[in-house]
C-alpha cells in the first residue's frame, strides 16, 4: 500500500471518528426505517456504535487491515434479538444496510482527500477488501450467537412459558404469582385481550410484541401449537391495538383472531377461548377476525358460560332483573319480531303505541346504541335471556 493511500485512510478514519455520534444516529434511524423489527432501543444503538467504532479504529491504526473479532455489544444485541423472538433475517438485513451505509460514508470521505485516480483505485481496493472481509466475518459471528441463544431459549425458557400458559388455561394453577414472574405478564386483576396468529411469518412474534408495546401495558406471546402464535395484551386500547397490528407487514399473510376483553385469570382463559372460536368460524374470511363480530354464531359451540357472557355483553344494563326493565326487554323482542313495527308490537303487547315508543327509547339508553344496530345479535341475546329466565 502506498504511503499516500495509508495516510488518506488514517485521516479519513480519524475524521469520521469525530462524527461517530452523528453516524450512529443516522445509521440507526436508516436501518430502523427499513427494518422496523430491529426494535430501536439502547441495545440496538450500542451494537451499531460498536461496529462503526471498530471499523474506524482498525482503519485508523492500519493494522494490516486485519479482521477483528465481533464486538461484544454486537453479540449482546444478537442474543437480545433471539430473546425477543425476532427472526434472524432481521439481523442479517440490518448488517447489510449498515455495511452499505458505511461504504457510502467512507468512500465519500476518502474521495474528498484526493483526486488522483491511481490513489483512489488503491484506496477503494484496500478498503473494500477489509470491509467485505469484515462483513463476512462479523455477521457470521453474531448470527452464531443469535442461534445459540435461540436454541437455549427454545430448550428452556420457551418450553417453560408454554407449559405455564397451558397450566393457566387448563385451570391447573392455584397461586398465579410464580406464573406471572415466569411469563413476565400480569394475570390477576388485569383486563386481557387474547389473540391467535395463524400461519405467521418468521417475524410475526416481534410484530405482535411491538403492537403490544404500542397499545397495551404488557404483552405475552408464546408458541404452544405450531405454527400458530398465542398472544395476550394487558389493558389494551383496542382501537390502537388493531391499528398497530395493521401496520406490520409480517402479519399480512396470517389470520389474526381476537377474543373479547375479559378480566382476571378467568378472563385470560375466556378471551383465549373466544379467539379460538373466532379463528374457527372466521378463518379465510378476512385478515382480522373479532369474536365480537361473530355474534351469535359463536354460540354454536354450545357453551352455557360463553352464552351468558354473550348475553351480558350484548344487553348490558338491559339485562337487569327488575320488572320495569323486563317490560322494556319484552317490548324490544316483540318489536324486532314485528320487523320494526311499533304498531305491530303495540297490538301484540296490548299497549298504546306511545308506550312502545317510550320503551324503545329507554332500551336504547340502557344499550347505549340503537335497537336496530347488530339486530341479529340483540335478538339472539334477548332469546337466550328469556330462556335462561324460564320463559
Amino acid at each position: 500500500m502506498q504511503a499516500a493511500t495509508a495516510d488518506i485512510i488514517r485521516a479519513s478514519a480519524t475524521a469520521l471518528e469525530a462524527s461517530l455520534d452523528a453516524m450512529v444516529e443516522e445509521v440507526s434511524h436508516a436501518i430502523a426505517s427499513e427494518v422496523p423489527d430491529v426494535l430501536d432501543d439502547d441495545s440496538y444503538r450500542a451494537s451499531n456504535r460498536a461496529n462503526l467504532s471498530l471499523k474506524l479504529a482498525v482503519l485508523r491504526r492500519g493494522d494490516a487491515l486485519s479482521v477483528p473479532d465481533a464486538p461484544h455489544d454486537a453479540l449482546l444485541y444478537a442474543r437480545d434479538l433471539a430473546r425477543r423472538g425476532a427472526d434472524v433475517s432481521v439481523l442479517l438485513r440490518a448488517y447489510d444496510l449498515g455495511h452499505r451505509y458505511f461504504w457510502t460514508q467512507w468512500t465519500r470521505e476518502c474521495a474528498a482527500r484526493t483526486a488522483d485516480p491511481a490513489v483512489l483505485n488503491e484506496l477503494y481496493d484496500v478498503s473494500a477488501r477489509f470491509l467485505f472481509a469484515y462483513f463476512d466475518a462479523v455477521p457470521a459471528a453474531v448470527t452464531s450467537a443469535y442461534r445459540d441463544e435461540l436454541a437455549r431459549r427454545t430448550d428452556t425458557g420457551e418450553a417453560r412459558r408454554a407449559e405455564a400458559v397451558c397450566g393457566v388455561l387448563g385451570g391447573l394453577v392455584g397461586d398465579v404469582r410464580p406464573i406471572e414472574r415466569e411469563l413476565g405478564y400480569p394475570l390477576a386483576g388485569t383486563r386481557h385481550v387474547a389473540l391467535i396468529c395463524d400461519d405467521p411469518a418468521p417475524a410475526a412474534r416481534t410484530a405482535l410484541l411491538r403492537a403490544g408495546r404500542a397499545a397495551a401495558s404488557a404483552a405475552l406471546v408464546v408458541r404452544v401449537e405450531a405454527p400458530a402464535l398465542w398472544a395476550w395484551f394487558a389493558s389494551p386500547d383496542l382501537a390502537a391495538l388493531e391499528d398497530a397490528l395493521g401496520r406490520h407487514a409480517a402479519l399480512d399473510g396470517a389470520t389474526l383472531a381476537l377474543g373479547d376483553a375479559a378480566t382476571g385469570v378467568d378472563g385470560f382463559r375466556d378471551s383465549h377461548r373466544e379467539a379460538q372460536l373466532a379463528l374457527r368460524h372466521g378463518r379465510g374470511e378476512r385478515r382480522l377476525v373479532r369474536y365480537r363480530d361473530l355474534g351469535a354464531a359463536s354460540l354454536l359451540a354450545g357453551d352455557p358460560r360463553r352464552a351468558r357472557r354473550f348475553v351480558e355483553r350484548e344487553l348490558g344494563a338491559l339485562a337487569a332483573p327488575d320488572p320495569a326493565t323486563s317490560r322494556v326487554r319484552d317490548t324490544v323482542r316483540v318489536y324486532l319480531q314485528e320487523n320494526g313495527s311499533q304498531a305491530g308490537a303495540a297490538r301484540r303487547l296490548g299497549v298504546h303505541v306511545n308506550t312502545v315508543a317510550y320503551r324503545l327509547r329507554r332500551a336504547e339508553e340502557l344499550l347505549g346504541r340503537r335497537v336496530t344496530d347488530r339486530r341479529f345479535d340483540l335478538e339472539a341475546a334477548l332469546l337466550l335471556h328469556a330462556r335462561e329466565a324460564g320463559r
